[in-house]
């Protein structure tokens, strides 16, 4: 994240944000931190925990590549079905048609 064109006050919550999701068991890509913090925490207005609660439930669809999403109010987390990484962030309206709704 260091190396990352951010300022350094949107670097210093990328740390902050990382560090705090780590302690709780979940690892982010520089990636999706910096989608999180400019697209959920500022737009949607979610808080950290109401992304670590969502990380903490289960996951409501899958892609055809095995990624996991998680989502809450529009915003779909996608994990990676072999590092367990958070990779990526959408807010999205509606769930795309290709992905498969998993029942809880």
């Amino acid at each position: 994240m260091l190396a990352k064109n951010w300022t350094p006050e949107f670097k210093k919550k990328a740390l902050s944000f990382y560090y705090d999701m780590n302690k709780a068991g979940i690892e982010f890509s520089s990636h999706a931190v910096g989608r999180v913090l400019d697209r959920v925490i500022s737009q949607v207005l979610m808080s950290s925990d109401e992304v670590k609660a969502m990380m903490n439930s289960s996951p409501k669809f899958v892609q055809a590549d095995g990624r996991m999403l998680y989502s809450k109010k529009n915003v779909y987390l996608i994990r990676d079905a072999i590092t367990g990484d958070i990779v990526s962030v959408v807010v999205r309206k509606a769930p795309k048609p290709e992905w498969r709704e998993l029942n809880e």
